[in-house]
């Protein structure tokens, strides 16, 4: 069946419609006109860990302090709002303003500049340099230069940025989205295996395959999907394959070095299970599940 662009298959002749499997959640995605997206890359890379692993690293906000740092400055990693389903199990992530931990609540950093006007830098799926449509850019840009707020301000004038911009930017779905979905990262698992991290502009999608030839490694594919204006609407790329510890950008790289500590620790002697904060409820419900 298909859904949002995407085709589901199963080998099973007695499986629910998939509307059915995939409630709530396609309602929820449907207002970010998915099936419109064109793919703008395709990889795929092995990691050093079993796939529940791959799955767990990316359902919690509570190890990005130690793990991205740098990412403190651009998203709210505490008030995150968790919301756990029959199967799937989705957060929304606030973008554009300062975690609680960061003490300068002034100050515009580089990295919260790069998220105001994303013309200067664009990062991709791969956390590297991607070729996007302008129109996109432009629609929700704010000139950091000029900007007279503080860190704790800047969510706000994007959000007002975009709703401006919406009347132009016909082919971006800005109309439909209330201010939060905007500027946050609306991140979806859809059991057991895939996971959206959800955009106004584009999709990057995870997901994590077993490894056929050894359990402790899995196949971590990533699609980047954007929106573009009809007349710049990007060719398919190829499918690219990349061998484990191969470069995917910053905040990837830090997740791939964590999920491999992860894999050899679960297999100490002295591990018999983890403890789970409230930030971990995720975890929880997809193990649960």
């Amino acid at each position: 069946e298909l859904w949002g662009g995407f085709v589901f298959i199963s080998m099973d002749p007695d499986i629910e419609p998939l509307a059915d499997y995939l409630s709530p959640i396609a309602g929820k995605l449907d207002k970010y006109w998915p099936e419109q997206m064109a793919l703008m890359q395709d990889l795929t890379i092995e990691w050093e860990c079993n796939w529940k692993v791959g799955v767990d690293a990316f359902n919690e906000t509570y190890h990005v302090a130690a793990t991205h740092p740098q990412l403190l400055e651009v998203i709210d990693d505490y008030n995150v709002r968790i919301e756990c389903h029959k199967l799937h199990n989705t957060f929304y992530v606030p973008y554009g303003i300062p975690s609680p931990r960061v003490v300068d609540r002034q100050a515009i950093t580089d990295i919260l500049a790069n998220y105001m006007d994303p013309t200067k830098v664009v990062l991709d799926g791969t956390g590297k340099a991607a070729d996007t449509d302008p129109a996109v850019l432009v629609a929700g840009a704010v000139d950091p230069e000029s900007f007279k707020g503080t860190s704790d301000q800047v969510r706000r004038a994007v959000q007002a940025k975009k709703r401006e911009s919406q009347g132009t930017a016909t082919f971006l779905p800005y109309k439909n989205l209330d201010d939060g979905e905007l500027t946050d990262d609306y991140h979806v698992t859809i059991f057991p295996n895939t996971q959206f991290n959800v955009f106004a502009e584009n999709i990057i999608m995870f997901r994590f395959r077993p490894n056929p030839r050894d359990p402790e490694r899995c196949l971590y594919d990533v699609w980047y999907l954007g929106h573009a204006s009809p007349d710049k609407r990007p060719l398919p790329p190829p499918h690219v394959m990349l061998p484990a510890g191969s470069d995917l950008g910053l905040a990837l790289n830090q997740d791939s070095a964590n999920v491999a500590n992860v894999q050899t620790g679960m297999r100490s002697r002295s591990t018999d299970g983890v403890f789970l904060s409230e930030l971990e409820a995720r975890i929880r419900h997809f193990h649960k599940t």
